[in-house]
């Protein structure tokens, strides 16, 4: 038995040995023989064909455990002059022979060292790989079924070092680089977790902008036997950092099939550096700590999420929010949270706001939201800043909702402006054809700081057509007033003439056109919005605001339609405006919708006394001190002591039923039509030297016809200028340095013994018309007359 025993080892030594000879014979005779240039060449010529590219290929090594290959290079399509489409420097793989006997596929090592792809998508919208996906295969193998039996897999290690990727959108002008990228998996396989480790550099161009970061993660992996609803994803990091900026993501991904989530993201030192890229022009600030976290879930086969916490936490803030959305024919979700910042604390991260805007205060509000709808409420206490066009904003508290846009409410709104005490309310009503507000302010004073003056260039563009249409040219003479009477049956007329040389004979009524260049642009915002009715109140002690003074203002409309070109407005506007100046009438009536249903009225009028030359002549119906005369143009600028007008509006035409203003040195009574769906003009304006209030006559009447651009006026007086200047100042209120300078030219105040003690015999008001061309001189004739001389 025992020579038998030992027989039988004695074979099996010799069979192990054979064995073991002929595996270490295999795996030489293969190492040798997939190292031969006709091996490789032969490898060559399949994978070509089959890929249907040029390939190259520099060394291939196999055994018995394993494979190895180096320089493998597959061309573009059309050859390796259109380009490389993929490269390997080193790549491999190791295996167990025994452990597949036992229907076990074990990869000791999968390894690849050095390589890049080239991806691209050309304008046409094709992708440089779209032919391979076309390459000739079998039809055998197209169609054979998958062999039921799937062998145990598992992996010892998985490296991937220095593979770059390269994705190049010749169609939407778009690039992405992933370089150096690492992935290392040990243990890898189907039924235990596994950790994966990778890192990369990421480079993203969007046409000529570019974006550059780098990449980490390291998470253990958990595919629980390839069971999805089982399988779970542990994200220790995930590292984000752009510039100076770390991003870094935890926590846990469950059951792929509905997956829930855990996750919190932080971010470190956001900067305005940050953002340099995406937005140079960002203020300095700086966040050293923001906090995300996020608990969801996703149910993928209902297409349904739902975020069951939200949480965002800086310094000085934080925000709460939970939501749910559905995808099915549309999108439909519903949101809901709540927010508090202290404004002190959010200011300390940015010096501009610490320092140049002073922030304080705090805002705390509430939210909900709908696919159809939303909903907010905005509790704000105690805030302040420095506003740089209107100054030092203290106190600033009041309680804001509003339902989508549907409605907007703005209660119990207090605070200081500059140190003057304000309080109001706003409400609004979105309705279908319009929006209805309503508005109440109360200020104790509202004045505005000074503004810079622009630029010398751009103030010359700006008030250059003002002042050509305006003046005459330097070269002309300086007009001069020359006087003529002529008595018939006890009636005197007086006319003024412009021209040295010219004399103004009774004509047909004279028309004057305002120059295109001093008409105020029109309207052409392309932006619509909805009409709105307004009802307001708005009361002010001292206003100083650009282009405007007054010690008080009064305003009062209850109107409809209200648009910026005002050609649908209906309803009632009162205003009462105490002693001030205006300092430039058309960039005021420019400035809103506001100003200019307030001063368009004043602005036409004081463009039609430029062209009539009316200062002038009330300059030379008082010859007091020359020096305190005003210029010969208002260049509009106007200094009153009293601004009122009772304005109605009907379809869009407003009719001044009452407008008064009141200087010293001229007054004017202002009613009459301005159609704004046409343009067209209708006005009466009348006019004396001094102060006159409601009573007394006003001896310069002016008829303005015409549009808003290009305005017409006609000028008519009283009987005789001595008649004129007795009514105009000795029948109305007027200063005493007025009647003086008057009475002392006229010689009416004086004691005389051939001065008439009654007015003038047949005294009465005359019309006298003045032929426009008298009232410009060569040049303006020119101009008014198309030419070119």
């Amino acid at each position: 038995m025992k020579k038998k025993l030992k027989k039988i080892s004695k074979w099996g030594f010799y069979i192990l040995g054979g064995l073991l000879l002929a595996a270490v014979l295999a795996d030489t005779g293969l190492r040798w023989a997939s190292s031969s240039r006709r091996v490789k060449n032969y490898l060559v010529q399949k994978v070509s064909a089959a890929l249907k590219r040029d390939v190259r290929l520099k060394q291939v090594r196999a055994s018995l455990f394993g494979v190895r290959v180096s320089g493998l290079e597959v061309a573009e399509q059309g050859g390796f002059q259109q380009g490389t489409f993929l490269s390997v420097d080193k790549a491999g793989a190791r295996f167990s022979l025994i452990h597949l006997l036992h229907g076990h596929l074990k990869l000791r090592t999968v390894f690849l060292h050095g390589g890049a792809i080239r991806i691209t998508r050309g304008a046409d919208g094709k992708f440089n790989f779209a032919d391979l996906s076309s390459s000739s295969v079998p039809s055998a193998q197209k169609e054979a079924h998958a062999d039921p039996f799937l062998p145990r897999i598992t992996l010892g290690l998985l490296d991937i070092e220095q593979l770059d990727v390269f994705y190049i959108d010749a169609a939407q002008n778009r690039s992405l680089a992933v370089q150096q990228f690492m992935l290392r998996a040990r243990r890898l396989m189907f039924t235990e977790p596994f950790r994966v480790i990778s890192k990369a550099q990421v480079r993203w161009v969007e046409g000529d902008f570019p974006l550059e970061s780098t990449l980490a993660f390291n998470a253990r992996l958990n595919l629980a036997d390839l069971d999805l609803e089982k399988a779970a994803l542990d994200i220790t990091n995930l590292i984000v950092r752009y510039r100076s900026t770390p991003a870094v993501l935890t926590g846990q991904i469950k059951n792929f099939t509905n997956p829930s989530a855990r996750l919190a993201l932080e971010i470190s030192r956001l900067s305005n550096d940050t953002l340099a890229e995406l937005a140079p022009d960002t203020p300095e600030f700086l966040i050293p700590a923001l906090r995300v976290d996020v608990a969801a879930r996703a149910h993928l086969a209902d297409s349904r999420a739902q975020i069951s916490r939200l949480h965002l936490q800086l310094p000085g803030g934080e925000l709460n929010a939970t939501a749910k959305a559905a995808f099915k024919e549309r999108a439909d979700y519903q949101a809901e949270g709540d927010f508090a910042f202290n404004l002190d604390e959010l200011a300390a991260l940015s010096p501009i706001l610490a320092s140049t805007y002073g922030v304080t205060g705090q805002i705390t509000g509430a939210f909900q939201a709908a696919a159809d709808n939303w909903n907010a409420k905005l509790s704000v206490q105690q805030v302040g800043a420095t506003l740089p066009a209107a100054g030092r904003l203290d106190g600033l508290s009041t309680q804001i909702t509003a339902e989508g846009l549907k409605t907007l409410a703005v209660k119990d709104l207090s605070g200081t402006l500059n140190g003057a005490h304000f309080d109001g309310y706003l409400t609004a009503v979105n309705r279908p054809l319009y929006v209805d507000a309503r508005l109440e302010l109360n200020m104790e004073k509202f004045i505005l700081p000074p503004q810079a003056e622009p630029a010398p260039e751009q103030t010359q563009a700006e008030t250059a057509g003002t002042e050509q249409s305006v003046q005459a040219p330097a070269a002309e003479a300086v007009p001069a007033a020359t006087q003529t009477q002529e008595k018939s049956a006890g009636t005197e007329q007086a006319a003024f003439s412009l021209a040295p040389q010219e004399q103004a004979t009774p004509a047909q009524e004279q028309t004057a056109l305002a120059p295109a260049q001093q008409a105020p642009q029109a309207n052409t915002s392309k932006a619509k919005f909805p009409p709105v009715h307004l009802r307001a109140q708005i009361k002010s002690g001292p206003v100083s605001v650009p282009y405007f003074y007054a010690k008080s203002v009064d305003i009062h409309t209850r109107l409809t339609g209200i648009t910026a070109e005002l050609d649908k407005a209906d309803g009632t506007a009162e205003m009462q405006i105490g002693e001030g100046e205006i300092q430039d009438i058309y960039k005021l009536t420019q400035a809103n919708s506001v100003t200019k249903a307030m001063f368009l009225s004043l602005s036409v009028v004081s463009r039609v006394i430029n062209s009539l030359n009316v200062v002038d002549l009330l300059s030379k119906l008082m010859p007091g001190d020359k020096e305190q005369m005003p210029e010969k143009k208002t260049d509009g600028k106007l200094a009153f002591e009293s601004f009122s007008g009772a304005l109605k509006f009907n379809k869009g035409v407003m009719e001044m039923t009452k407008g008064s203003f009141v200087s010293d040195f001229m007054s004017l009574k202002i009613s009459g039509t301005t159609n704004f769906r046409n343009g067209v003009l209708d006005m009466q304006v009348n006019a004396a030297p001094g102060k006159h209030y409601d009573t007394g006559i006003m001896p310069i009447t002016l008829k303005i016809g015409g549009t808003v651009d290009e305005p017409k006026g006609s000028l008519s007086m009283l009987g005789s200028a001595a008649a004129l200047v007795t009514q105009a100042v000795g029948n109305n209120f007027a200063s005493n340095a007025v009647k003086k300078g008057v009475g002392g030219f006229f010689g009416l105040f004086k004691k005389k013994q051939d001065a008439p003690a009654e007015p003038f015999p047949g005294q009465e008001d005359t019309f006298v018309p003045v032929d426009p061309q008298e009232l410009l001189n060569p040049a303006e004739k020119n101009i008014a007359e198309g030419g070119s001389k």
